[in-house]
């Protein structure tokens, strides 16, 4: 006879909750009343997140592999990278750019925290 297996909770019950959670997407106008729009990382399906958040925290592994094009075409939408890209903002720019996008996100959610190796004994 098998055990009768007990469900605790499901996806959609977790999503709904998450959505009352969730801070607002952070915007960025790019002129002329258009803006383009950067979802919380959390909000993006899991393989899409990891990729972002790899990238974001560890640009430095990936040496010279790591593209801030490759970066903002993983986060934002194709209408709004392109959007972006038709703005023609400097690298300097960008760069700051992705920093506050990171410390708004970093502030409602929180950041990754330490792994075990900085971790005191």
């Amino acid at each position: 006879m098998a055990d009768k297996i007990t469900v605790t909770t499901s996806l959609s019950k977790i999503s709904a909750i998450e959505a009352e959670t969730s801070p607002e997407p952070f915007r960025v106008g790019i002129g002329k009343s258009k803006y383009v729009t950067f979802p919380a990382i959390q909000d993006l399906p899991f393989e899409q997140a990891d990729h972002v958040l790899t990238m974001l925290n560890h640009a430095e592994e990936y040496g010279e592999g790591f593209s801030l094009q490759t970066l903002l075409a993983s986060w934002l939408s194709e209408k709004d990278y392109k959007a972006l890209q038709a703005a023609n903002p400097s690298m300097r720019t960008v760069a700051a750019m992705i920093k506050q996008v990171n410390d708004y996100y970093e502030e409602a959610a929180g950041t990754e925290g330490e792994d075990a190796s900085s971790a005191s004994a």
